[in-house]
């Protein structure tokens, strides 16, 4: 943890396509800066998970929408997540995410215990993802990188 203990937690709207709040993407920030400044993944997750479910309660930072929670390797296999409410939580998959079956396993586990996935800055281009296509309900689209003519 840095040295800093000032600890932010940043709600980036996500809309509709008429420009209307559907969920917030929570993001954790340390230091004076408003700027990622992420020591590690797990951390920040943890801090994020911390912050806003226990310390500002969720009615407080996610209103009526959702909220969702970039989640790495580590942090999909751990129990961690199932301390979430899953009515208010959605388990966004980073892109960096390398898919296993035990990903694809634990995958399939969160959605039987009834969470919402999500694919983060989804391409196209990287066939490891498509196992994850079906078990997901959300795919956020990296629109730089996709190729305009497919």
């Amino acid at each position: 943890m840095p040295d800093n203990d000032q600890i932010f937690l940043g709600r980036q709207p996500i809309l509709d396509r008429h420009q209307n709040i559907v969920a917030y993407e929570l993001l954790f920030r340390s230091g004076q800066s408003a700027g990622a400044n992420v020591f590690d993944d797990m951390s920040a997750t943890a801090h994020v998970i911390t912050h806003a479910f226990t310390e500002l309660g969720v009615t407080a930072v996610l209103g009526k929408h959702k909220g969702f929670i970039n989640v790495h390797d580590d942090l999909l296999m751990s129990d961690m997540l199932e301390l979430l409410p899953k009515d208010k939580v959605v388990v966004e998959l980073l892109e960096t995410i390398q898919v296993t079956p035990g990903v694809i396993a634990r995958c399939k586990e969160l959605k039987a215990m009834g969470f919402t996935l999500a694919l983060d800055d989804y391409t196209g281009l990287d066939p490891q993802f498509e196992p994850l296509i079906d078990l997901v309900e959300v795919v956020k689209l990296d629109y730089p990188l996709i190729d305009k003519n497919d």
